[in-house]
């Protein structure tokens, strides 16, 4: 069905319209002269065909004007593509005719009138039959055809209806997929935003590089970390631009291990120079973007370098020392043990050295701590420069240093080193406002004659370095049997000390002391000794070193102490006369923090007067320890006991130090006896000693006086106070009580009769 264009059917509605409004009145006048006429012949009786006929005519007119009426809608209400031209044109030609013959109906009346009637009728009758015949075949025709293009219309209407249902439909259909995909679209473009926010942001270099490491990706913390902003190196080769050389073969192997091998991740560090100048350690991961055809690979970076400093930090610091850089005990131990091996593999030697400063702790205590730790340095340093490269120094704490000498190949050459190592430490040290010269002493123990395992030559090397400081120090000892004999007694002893201690098995004797002028008792000497398991009474000089080592001087001095202050309340009460006692104390005794805690303690549990106590302490400690020394004097006075300066004479101290000193008392020692009073020049020494003393307002107290001739020359010089054997033997506290309840042998007229003294001056 061809398309009509709008304008023809306009123009073919016109004609219509024309029609009907030029045959409307002549057909609606012949119309009413036919029912007149056809009225006139019923009536009469006399019908005519040829009415008859006009009446069918008039008839046919009428629908044919109907039809045009509808034709006329049709064209002006049809689509464009569902309207024909044909049934249209037909209408057209039928209503042509009916029209002719609208305007026979005039000619035949005509016809009639003038006597022509019959032929006139006959004519018309004929006329009309032929014509009604063929614009009835028309008309059929005409109707048949707008019926069938009506029922087309409609089919055509009810597929069109249906198509703009599936139309509609599908619209929808595609409307909801166009929603989708915008919907996965935005979707899309705020993952990848978010995507390109979180990789522009991340604190980790991210890098995309493709099959032939071209960087495809390159973020913010990329540019800071290597110096290159993002347009200088898109396309760019990634290994040769960004890869140290040092790294390059291993980074192009770990990403092919990626790309070629299906390995998932792959990971390495390296160092770098970053984009601000400083090495960068960098740990990356390296991993196969999956589903990409073209193979791309993520890098990404971690900068390591605070972990790996603070790493590198706590190894120094577990295996060396942080104060001179000397290897600490654990790596000295793991050095040797490793040397050890080496030399059982290849028949070799070693030497380790056991190194002390001498006198180092009196150094810190009077420069202070920080010239101390200068002086180590300086003393490390000077090892380190006079050893090989392959020896080991070590600090095993303190001042005490070891070294292990590798491969060596004689017992001379050891010493040598040694011998050097002396003579290099005792050059002069320059420090803050001052120089000193220090000395050392130093054991050694060769492997594998001496022994074959660590413990056991640093053991060694510490027994030949405690002879070396016997032998009176800044001298060298090698390891031998004898020391270690020196050691098992040592260690038996200071076993034998613990159970004395938890045995009780120690002992107070008591040497009394005597005012020489009336030879009165004016009070005891407190002297330790330990009853050992043999049943000997031991003094302290052979087990007060041992006690030291094992760690019980302390409660060994809290115990003297005591027992010692109780035994002199029972001297008092059965004299019924105040009495003084001595304790002596070793520098380690004497120096301990918690003393004066102790002695407080003391005094407070027994109500003993603070000014009878008299501690006994060795010049040396005072010498050595000065700072220490000096301190530790105040915190004891303050308790109102007093300080007596034992074996006074027998060192170096000067009567300006001892002026300084809280001193009361000054125990002479019984050296300077010796000879007195046949040796003048003793004699002298000993008299000058006793009247400085008693200048500066001293004490002096004469122990270790043995013969009468002693007893007279110090009467001579003035001396008050004595004690020693020629009066009496240190007495346990018992057996002192009971000689003074059971014998008069201490009354001053028997015992200057005995041996023949005045009893003045």
């Amino acid at each position: 069905m061809s398309s009509v264009p709008v304008y023809l059917r306009s123009l073919l509605a016109v004609l219509l319209l024309v029609f009907l409004i030029i045959s409307a009145p002549p057909g609606l006048v012949a119309l009413f002269s036919l029912f007149r006429e056809l009225s006139t012949a019923i009536t009469t009786g006399a019908p005519h065909y040829g009415e008859a006929l006009f009446f069918l005519l008039a008839a046919g007119h009428v629908g044919c004007l109907a039809a045009s009426m509808s034709a006329c809608f049709r064209l002006l209400n049809a689509p464009g593509n569902h309207w024909s031209l044909k049934g249209p044109m037909l209408l057209l030609a039928t209503s042509m005719v009916w029209l002719v013959l609208l305007l026979l109906i005039p000619l035949s009346a005509y016809l009639e009138t003038a006597g022509w009637q019959t032929s006139g009728v006959a004519v018309a009758s004929l006329l009309l039959h032929a014509v009604g015949a063929a614009s009835a075949h028309l008309m059929a025709s005409a109707c048949c055809l707008l019926g069938t293009q009506q029922a087309a219309m409609n089919n055509m209407n009810t597929k069109l209806a249906e198509n703009d249902s599936a139309l509609a439909t599908r619209n929808q259909v595609l409307q909801d997929e166009i929603f989708v995909r915008e919907e996965a679209e935005r979707a899309f473009r705020k993952s990848y935003q978010r995507y390109r926010t979180l990789v522009q942001t991340a604190g980790s270099p991210i890098i995309a590089i493709d099959a032939a490491f071209r960087i495809q990706e390159w973020n913010t913390a990329a540019e800071q970390l290597f110096g290159f902003t993002r347009e200088q190196v898109m396309g760019a080769q990634y290994i040769e631009r960004c890869v140290p050389r040092a790294f390059q073969k291993q980074t192009q192997w770990k990403i092919r291990q990626v790309l070629e091998t299906g390995v998932k991740v792959e990971h390495m560090e390296n160092e770098m120079l970053g984009g601000d100048g400083a090495v960068k350690v960098i740990y990356w991961s390296i991993s196969c973007v999956s589903g990409e055809p073209d193979n791309s690979v993520i890098i990404v970076g971690q900068d390591i370098t605070s972990i790996r400093e603070t790493q590198d930090k706590l190894h120094y610091l577990a295996h060396y020392d942080a104060l001179t850089g000397a290897a600490n005990r654990r790596l000295f131990e793991d050095r040797c043990t490793q040397a050890i091996r080496q030399m059982q593999r290849t028949s070799g030697s070693l030497c380790l050295l056991a190194l002390d400063i001498d006198h180092f702790k009196q150094i810190n205590d009077t420069l202070g701590h920080d010239v101390g730790d200068r002086l180590l340095q300086t003393i490390f340093t000077r090892m380190q420069e006079n050893l090989r490269q392959e020896d080991t120094v070590a600090r095993l704490g303190g001042d005490e240093f070891a070294i292990l000498l590798t491969n060596v190949r004689s017992r001379k050459g050891c010493e040598r080193v040694a011998r050097t190592l002396l003579e290099a430490i005792t050059h002069p040290i320059s420090l803050p406002g001052r120089e000193i010269v220090v000395t050392t002493s130093i054991g050694m123990t060769i492997a594998p004659d001496d022994g074959n395992t660590y413990q056991a030559l640093l053991k060694n090397a510490d027994m030949a370095l405690y002879q070396s400081k016997e032998s009176g120090r800044n001298t060298i000892s090698f390891f031998n049997e004898h020391m270690q004999q020196r050691l098992m007694t040592r260690l038996t002893m200071e076993q034998s000390l613990r159970e004395a201690v938890a045995e009780k098995r120690f002992e107070l004797l008591y040497q009394p002391q005597f005012e020489l002028n009336t030879f009165e008792l004016i009070g005891v000497e407190s002297l330790l000794r330990w009853r050992t398991p043999d049943g000997t009474l031991a003094t302290p000089d052979m087990f007060l070193e041992a006690a030291e080592g094992s760690g019980l001087l302390q409660q060994m001095s809290e115990w003297i102490l005591r027992h010692s202050v109780a035994a002199m309340l029972e001297l008092e009460a059965a004299t019924g006369r105040r009495k003084t006692l001595s304790v002596n104390l070793s520098s380690r005794q004497f120096l301990a923090p918690e003393l004066p805690e102790q002695i407080a303690t003391v005094i407070k549990q027994t109500g003993v007067d603070p000014s009878s106590i008299y501690l006994e302490i060795n010049e040396q400690s005072l010498v050595n320890y000065a700072e220490r020394s000096e301190k530790q004097l105040q915190r004891l006075r303050q308790l109102g006991i007093c300080i007596a300066l034992d074996s006074f004479g027998s060192g170096l101290t000067s009567f300006s130090v001892l002026h300084r000193w809280p001193i009361d008392a000054i125990k002479i020692d019984r050296k300077l006896l010796d000879g007195v009073p046949e040796d003048v020049n003793q004699s002298a020494l000993l008299e000058t000693l006793c009247a400085v003393s008693r200048q500066m307002d001293k004490i002096v107290m004469i122990e270790g006086i043995e013969t009468e001739a002693q007893l007279i020359f110090l009467r001579r010089l003035g001396i008050h106070n004595a004690q020693g054997h020629l009066f009496a033997e240190p007495l346990a506290m018992d057996t002192l009580l009971h000689k003074l309840r059971t014998t008069s042998w201490l009354h001053p007229e028997r015992f200057a009769r005995q041996i023949g003294l005045p009893l003045d001056n």
